[in-house]
């Protein structure tokens, strides 16, 4: 009787496992385990933190313009390397995850009838560009622009989003 009930209990917490992992997919045909759990007791969600994952990364470079023209791009917020601590203590990452929701809220606007500049997250990353740019060269205009880095689709090119008109305040 208790190596029935032991292969039993196997049994049941192997399928328990493998209708999670089943059911994180972000194809929703693989949920039909979760109508035998309808409270998510057994079978957990974790898309709950990113219903639908991001398959591209966005950048924000930015360029001085002079008199004789504009100068390279340049990447402004350069992602810091990876190291093994990051894996548990990482608070640098959140100036890349605020700059990522900005930079979503921007792409979300472009959809729509209002003009980028109007946009309360066009404003946002405005100001961080100006701070980081500001004191680094002697012209006081620059553009920035945000290019999008697909990483679902190998070898695809940058593909600049957003390109903003030639702004002043990046002086020393």
């Amino acid at each position: 009787m208790t190596n029935t009930f032991l292969w039993l209990v196997r049994v049941l917490v192997g399928l328990v496992l493998v209708a999670t992992a089943f059911s994180q997919n972000p194809i929703r045909s693989f949920d039909r385990a979760r109508k035998y759990d309808p409270l998510g007791v057994l079978i957990p969600n974790w898309r709950f933190f990113a219903p639908i994952p991001a398959t591209a990364d966005y950048h924000v470079l930015h360029r001085f313009v002079t008199a004789e023209g504009p100068a390279e791009w340049q990447e402004t917020f350069p992602l810091s390397d990876r190291r093994l601590l990051q894996a548990v203590w990482a608070p640098e990452r959140r100036r890349d995850k605020s700059l990522f929701d900005v930079t979503a809220e921007i792409m979300t606007g472009l959809e729509g009838p209002r003009e980028p500049d109007r946009q309360v997250g066009y404003r946002l990353l405005t100001a961080a560009v100006r701070r980081a740019v500001s004191g680094v060269s002697d012209t006081g205009a620059f553009q920035f622009a945000i290019v999008e880095v697909r990483r679902t689709v190998e070898g695809a090119p940058p593909r600049p989003v957003l390109i903003s008109p030639v702004l002043e305040g990046g002086s020393r």
